[in-house]
């Protein structure tokens, strides 16, 4: 194939656009759907506190983190339902203010929000909503992704201008 009919995306860059889309379009799915269920009708529960621990960070960082593992039983529900994370990651952990955390680590409680349509969407009471903006973004980031993936594949290089590769090829 000669240089002025090689396309400027190569195979390799196509597929990674194309899976770039996919994981942000599939991580702003699984968000949303946490947006939606946290603001349609949720119950308060005392969740019981698992495990708790202070990650100490440099003030560089934000300082210190804290940090517990909780469980509940919702109403109706043979079984208990914890933290599960936001979108993609599972990490069993909740990010919480240190006041949170303190009061937890005395009491053994945790006041907990959940979405009675699906008690897996959860999160402590003293934690924000999620914003709507983390969806809209991450399908932004989706749709660009396919944007481009489509650009590389129908759109080819231009051409070159007479002696522009030698001139690169001789440091001139």
């Amino acid at each position: 194939m000669s240089d002025a009919t090689r396309p400027w995306f190569g195979k390799f860059d196509v597929v990674v656009c194309v899976i770039c889309g996919l994981m942000t379009g599939w991580l702003g799915g699984v968000e949303t759907y946490r947006w939606h269920l946290l603001r349609q009708e949720t119950a308060e529960v005392q969740a019981v506190v698992k495990a708790d621990r202070r990650n100490p960070s440099h003030k560089a960082f934000g300082g210190p983190s804290y940090q517990l593992q909780y469980e509940f039983r919702a109403p109706s529900r043979l079984r208990a339902f914890g933290y599960t994370g936001q979108m993609l990651f599972t990490d069993r952990w909740v990010r919480v203010d240190e006041g949170t955390w303190s009061l937890a680590r005395a009491t053994g409680k945790l006041p907990v929000r959940y979405a009675l349509s699906d008690p897996r969407v959860n999160a402590p009471t003293s934690i924000a909503l999620p914003s709507a903006t983390h969806p809209v973004v991450f399908s932004a980031i989706s749709i660009l992704s396919f944007v481009l993936a489509a650009v590389a594949l129908r759109k080819g290089r231009a051409p070159l201008v007479a002696g522009s590769r030698a001139r690169w090829k001789d440091g001139g």
